[in-house]
């Protein structure tokens, strides 16, 4: 079949020689030219055909060998291997191809072995057979930490600050309302009468479930407190019911969602983005894209220099699990390998930039149709989708990278970590009510006794002349003993006030350092995560005071500072793999800092210089770690 273009007829199609058939024998006994650009699992895992290899890895070859495998039993093909010139596609520079794709155009090569992706300009280039694979564009990042701020949990957790302000505007608008409503109603109806701190006081009773002293007797304003009444009992059972969800399932906080709030913290300077040095079809993509948050995505590349280039997908993953505040952009299937078979980095599930996938071959190739056709075959069997996902279970039971270990389940009970919000919350309460008495007591006597005592006199000496008749000795003996008695009174609650200023004075900044290099045998040990902290022993919890990991040459260096009643107590533990072996988790050191390095002040001045230190060592007490 013929089609028309530009009022000629030719016989080219899209992903198809221009050649009409070839006869089956054709096709057969033949020998063909293979190139690698990359390895890239679950697509190309390692560049041999042989069933040998199969067997010494113990795993397939990857999902585009199988096909190419398949077809060559089929035609009983011979695959050459020859060498890749370097490691990178390639690209079109100044009208020329490099890399495995410009070995395919100058006819170097017979197949491009890998998963590549379809764009108008490679479909000029070469013969692409039919996609095999639909996929998208994820992104990876480093797992977060999991430290966590625990001080206001039970606080924060179940309702944002977002929530909170507006319940508290919504409290104070409606005590507004309530205020105007009685003040008008009174006058008319007989209506209960209220301040504004009464009134108040009244819906912030009603939120935290309790009773009201006094019910209102007109119908307006029952029906407000009765509204609200109802809106407190929702959110009561929400605040509820997210506090058991916080503490039965266990959340990760992600930096990030998607692409949006990945681009917004780009901009911001939290993240930069991460890709393939080798293959720039994603990057074209990002800069072709009309969408505006990929326009603003290509801004912060292009301008602002937001990338870095890594030469290849491995390579990429190895630098985003040592660094944080980098996302690598690249193959879904791919990143998802090295997620199961590494527990340092996360795959979000939103994917991006969705591609077709397929297998190139040369220009006018004689193949081309009959490769499609059996992908096609496969494709629509399942093969292809059920041979990725059984490499991806391989790859999860192995573990062949990382994580050896066991999660542990959500606890049983909830411990004083994960509780002390609500006794910090009982502490403010008590503080804020003893400052308060003090202040009304303050008021009460300075004001109501003293002021109005004194001012009551001066009138008294002002109109009424002085006469012997008006004194007598009995009511001065009881003046003067009321005023000692007043006096030794204000003595007492002003040591007591004192007493409350000088303990709260008492919580002092302090601060402290560490700095050395730690090695792995004779190589540095580069992204090992170190932290620094203040060492509770009582129903305080452990202070954080620093995180951090070893730069490339094996060096650190942690600051921080806390406030504290008593001199803290600084430690640093260090978790790493070094010397390791195929044990679960990670061995775990402990140092702790003397005290003469603990100063006073947010900005440490005197840091602890460990030295070098050998990781290969065994230290007496050392433990491991899965969860830190």
């Amino acid at each position: 079949m013929q089609y028309p273009s530009n009022g000629t007829y030719h016989d080219a199609t899209f992903m198809r020689s221009n050649e009409k058939s070839f006869l089956y024998n054709d096709l057969k006994n033949q020998t063909l030219r293979v190139v690698f650009p990359t390895i890239e699992p679950p697509y190309v895992n390692y560049a041999n055909f042989s069933d040998d290899a199969v067997a010494e890895k113990g795993y397939g070859p990857g999902v585009v060998m199988e096909i190419l495998k398949e077809i060559g039993r089929r035609l009983n093909l011979t695959y050459e291997i020859i060498p890749s010139e370097g490691t990178s596609w390639g690209e079109f520079i100044n009208g020329t191809w490099t890399g495995a794709f410009g070995q395919l155009k100058r006819g170097e090569a017979d197949i491009l072995a890998g998963a590549a992706i379809i764009d108008y300009d490679r479909s000029m280039l070469c013969d692409m057979t039919y996609p095999f694979q639909f996929e998208p564009t994820g992104i990876m990042i480093r797992y977060p930490e999991k430290y966590e701020d625990d001080t206001l949990l039970i606080v924060t957790e179940p309702f944002s600050w977002t929530v909170w302000f507006i319940t508290a505007v919504v409290i104070f608008v409606s005590a507004l309302i309530f205020l105007a409503m009685t003040t008008i109603l009174r006058r008319v109806f007989g209506e209960m009468h209220v301040t504004l701190f009464e009134s108040t006081w009244v819906f912030f009773s009603i939120f935290v479930q309790q009773g009201l002293p006094q019910q209102p007797r007109s119908w307006s304003c029952r029906v407000l407190i009765g509204l609200w009444w109802l809106a407190s009992i929702t959110l009561s059972a929400t605040f509820t019911g997210s506090l058991v969800a916080l503490f039965a399932v266990e959340k990760t906080n992600l930096p990030f969602q998607n692409i949006d709030t990945l681009v917004r913290s780009v901009k911001q300077g939290k993240f930069e983005i991460v890709m393939d040095g080798n293959s720039f079809t994603r990057t074209e993509m990002i800069a072709r894209s009309k969408l505006p948050v990929y326009q603003e995505l290509w801004h912060e590349i292009l301008v602002n220099h937001k990338v870095k280039y890594v030469d290849g997908i491995q390579k990429g993953v190895e630098f985003v699990r040592a660094n944080s505040g980098y996302a690598l952009l690249g193959p879904m299937a791919t990143l998802r390998f090295y997620v199961y078979s590494d527990c340092k980095v996360l795959l979000l599930n939103d994917g991006i930039l969705p591609v077709y996938l397929s297998i190139p071959l040369a220009k006018n190739s004689k193949y081309t149709s009959y490769f499609s056709t059996k992908i096609r075959e496969m494709v629509e069997r399942g093969f292809t989708e059920k041979w990725i996902s059984d490499y991806e279970s391989y790859v999860a039971t192995q573990r062949i990278n990382e994580c050896n270990s066991t999660t542990p389940g959500p606890k049983s009970y909830l411990d004083l970590k994960r509780a002390q919000g609500a006794f910090w919350v009982l502490l403010a309460g008590t503080i804020l009510g003893i400052v308060l008495f003090i202040g009304e007591f303050l008021h009460q006597l300075f004001y109501k006794h003293i002021f109005k005592r004194y001012w009551r006199s001066n009138n008294e000496s002002s109109t009424t002349p002085p006469s012997i008749h008006n004194i007598t000795t009995p009511e001065c003996s009881s003046s003067e003993a009321s005023n000692e008695t007043e006096g030794k009174m204000i003595a007492r609650y002003l040591i007591l006030f004192g007493l409350f200023i000088t303990i709260s004075y008492s919580f002092r900044t302090q601060s402290t350092g560490v700095k050395g290099k730690l090695m792995c045998g004779n190589k540095p040990a580069n992204g090992v995560q170190l932290t620094l902290y203040d060492e509770d022993n009582g129903p305080d919890p452990d202070d954080d005071l620093g995180r951090g990991y070893t730069n490339a040459d094996g060096a650190f260096e942690l600051n921080g500072n806390t406030t504290e009643l008593t001199t803290i107590d600084p430690h640093l533990k260090i978790y790493h793999d070094c010397n390791d072996g195929a044990q679960p988790c990670q061995r775990r050191w402990k140092f702790e800092l003397p005290n003469r390095y603990i100063l006073s002040g947010k900005n440490n001045q005197r840091t602890l210089d460990i030295g070098t230190w050998n990781l290969e060592a065994i230290l007496p007490g050392e433990s491991r770690d899965c969860h830190h």
